[in-house]
């Protein structure tokens, strides 16, 4: 959920606090009570929504993460390897290429590591076989390969099921419902209220306002 969508949601929640506060002045309205509980059931299926595309988004991160350890965990050694050769037969560029640590690529971004995993398993086919004494066979690149493709595969996965998800689908057109009858209905039914009841309606449009210089500031970050 983008930060406005929360801000939005925010809204809902704030006027349905205080609408549920003033039931003595909104009971008196049928079509109004109507109003009240059809937007307050829409965001209840906003919130449900909500919590189904953090579920799925939390798969996909734990996807993810697992495949990026067993890249990098699969990687490590070759590396290592390509660099004690590197080491003993003074190979200059080879060692500066090699000279890597485990902080270092935990941190690098994700594509930087597919990037990277695959330039290393080109050079360890280059040198492979002039190791004699490093343990780097064609199963291993070939794994090494398979688990970058397979890392890659999970991030743009991981992107395009939250963009085409269809909870998220659902959470918009929920959306669009509850401002129709936040704007067409709600409003409305306060502001015929405003001269029998002036302080409900003032206090009701001072909600409106914060909430909507909150959402603009959210927008704004």
């Amino acid at each position: 959920m983008s930060r406005s969508e929360k801000a939005k949601l925010e809204l809902y929640t704030a006027i349905l606090s205080y609408l549920n506060e003033n039931r003595n002045v909104t009971c008196n309205i049928r079509a109004f009570m109507w109003s009240i509980s059809k937007f307050r059931k829409l965001t209840e299926e906003i919130r449900c929504k909500q919590m189904e595309l953090s579920s799925e988004s939390l798969e996909k991160s734990l996807q993810v993460s697992k495949a990026k350890d067993d890249l990098i965990l699969l990687l490590l050694p070759v590396i290592t390897s390509l660099h004690n050769y590197a080491k003993e037969t003074k190979d200059v560029q080879l060692k500066s290429t090699t000279r890597v640590t485990y902080s270092q690529i935990v941190r690098i971004q994700d594509r930087e590591l597919i990037e990277k995993t695959l330039m290393i398993t080109r050079l360890a086919e280059k040198y492979m076989t002039r190791m004699r004494r490093q343990e780097i066979t064609i199963h291993t690149l070939q794994n090494l390969r398979y688990k970058a493709e397979k890392f890659r595969l999970l991030l743009e996965d991981r992107f395009f099921s939250f963009i085409s998800s269809s909870a998220l689908l659902a959470m918009n057109a929920l959306f669009a419902e509850a401002d129709k009858m936040l704007y067409n209905f709600i409003d409305n039914f306060v502001e015929s209220l405003s001269e029998g009841y002036p302080e409900f309606h003032r206090n009701y449009l001072k909600i409106r306002n914060f909430q909507a210089r909150e959402k603009k500031a959210a927008l704004s970050e």
